[in-house]
């Protein structure tokens, strides 16, 4: 075995655990580990920086996209554009059972538009808990449905699921998105028909509101933060359902970056028109799109001394041969299907930026396209919901009146997991280009 095959394994090995081990932010261990494994295995410092921006430079479209998806999104949220859609739903619902958790999947859906889990928990648990609570509703039912709307919601392109995968397997990720979003719309409604199980389960197991309870009487509001002005909530409106025309549309302006980089140019213009405002909501918003673009920075450079020393070939050639021929083009399918208590164990950008790429280069061996294989984990992306060691995580715990981690596994996993499930099958049966 080659010193190059060696430090591929160790490599690897070094990335997994110290990753998991959350004592380093993912760019360090992902720039540090990569480099030191390089000079070890012989490559000059010239090489390893050739190697390392050119894996940089696959990201950058990516990172842009952030950046601005991001400043877009976050905007609308501040100008109130979302709580004005949640404020027109709770004046209409019914206080019943099945519409309460209903319109908590409605809510949950509303508010993760913008990709953000922790705007999700923090507006949905805050609107509903009170209702649950005074309903004899169990938190963790609302706990399921939050996480399941979130998982299936993540799979948008301006996600960060989707906007890893499709760094990885270099593909543009609107057209990523374009190949699964029918599965993604049907994965919605299926969402829906299981909260409405599981409100009849409630019922069975004694939720309901007394028939002299006051709570019937009372309507909840969110906090309207559009201030009542309806002309520029009229214009964000337009401008939303414009933005996400054209990222879905893909043809008119290919490049989904610049349309979220205009779209966040007149979404400024029209909710903060002072300078000051705007350098205050630049510096807000700053903090969200750092800490991903460290990260992808620094898997842009994994990622390049990984293909270019070669070692990625020489593992999945030493992997190959031990996995049986009958199931080596499946690889990426099995490593999908089991993707929900493997994030249970590992972060995601470790799943992608650590486990993908080996899955990709030993489905290679087998005719099984890069892209097959982000399809089948794109498929499966409301996974990430199950991982640990997001602070969104913990801060749902929080918002649950301090649920256990293991009440929310309990809650939570047979729905990721069902609906990754379910998401993959279809995939595979409406013969989307997954081997």
């Amino acid at each position: 075995m080659s010193i190059l095959t060696i430090m591929s394994f160790v490599m690897v090995a070094l990335l997994l655990g110290l990753l998991i081990s959350r004592k380093f932010i993912p760019m360090m261990v992902m720039v540090v580990v990569p480099v030191v494994c390089a000079v070890i295995a012989g490559f000059s410092f010239p090489d390893i920086t050739n190697f390392a921006f050119d894996g940089i430079s696959s990201m950058l479209k990516v990172i842009v996209l952030i950046i601005f998806s991001v400043t877009f999104f976050s905007t609308l949220t501040d100008a109130g554009v979302f709580d004005v859609i949640i404020n027109a739903l709770l004046k209409r619902m019914k206080l019943n059972v099945t519409s309460v958790m209903i319109l908590t999947g409605l809510v949950a859906l509303i508010t993760h538009l913008d990709g953000s889990a922790i705007t999700t928990y923090l507006i949905t648990f805050s609107v509903m808990l009170p209702l649950y609570k005074r309903m004899n509703i169990r938190i963790t039912s609302l706990m399921g449905i939050v996480i399941l709307i979130a998982g299936v919601m993540n799979v948008v392109p301006w996600g960060g699921p989707l906007l890893r995968i499709a760094s990885v397997i270099e593909m543009e990720v609107t057209e990523l998105y374009r190949i699964i979003a029918p599965i993604q719309i049907t994965a919605i409604l299926v969402s829906f028909v299981i909260i409405f199980i599981m409100s009849k389960l409630e019922i069975k197991n004694g939720a309901g509101l007394q028939a002299n309870d006051a709570l019937a009487a009372q309507v909840y509001q969110v906090e309207d933060r559009s201030g009542g002005n309806k002309t520029k909530l009229i214009i964000n409106f337009i401008l939303l359902i414009a933005v996400i025309f054209f990222l879905l549309e893909g043809d008119l302006v290919p490049v989904p970056a610049f349309v979220l980089m205009i779209g966040s140019v007149i979404a400024f213009a029209v909710n903060f028109p002072k300078m000051d405002t705007q350098r205050a909501k630049i510096t807000e918003y700053s903090a969200n799109v750092l800490s991903m673009t460290f990260t992808l920075l620094g898997a842009g450079v994994m990622v390049g001394i990984f293909k270019g020393t070669g070692m990625i070939t020489e593992m999945a050639t030493i992997l190959t041969g031990l996995i049986p021929a009958s199931i080596g083009k499946f690889s990426h399918l099995i490593v999908a299907a089991l993707s929900s208590p493997i994030l249970m164990c590992i972060d995601v950008d470790t799943y992608c930026y650590g486990v993908l790429p080996v899955v990709i280069e030993v489905c290679q061996q087998y005719g099984v396209a890069a892209s097959a294989v982000g399809i089948a984990a794109a498929l499966t992306s409301s996974c990430v919901m199950m991982q640990p060691y997001s602070a969104g995580f913990w801060l749902a715990l929080s918002l649950a009146d301090d649920m256990s981690p293991s009440e929310y596994y309990r809650s939570t996993l047979k729905l990721i997991w069902g609906i990754c499930t379910f998401m993959l099958l279809m995939g595979i049966v409406i013969g989307l280009p997954v081997w």
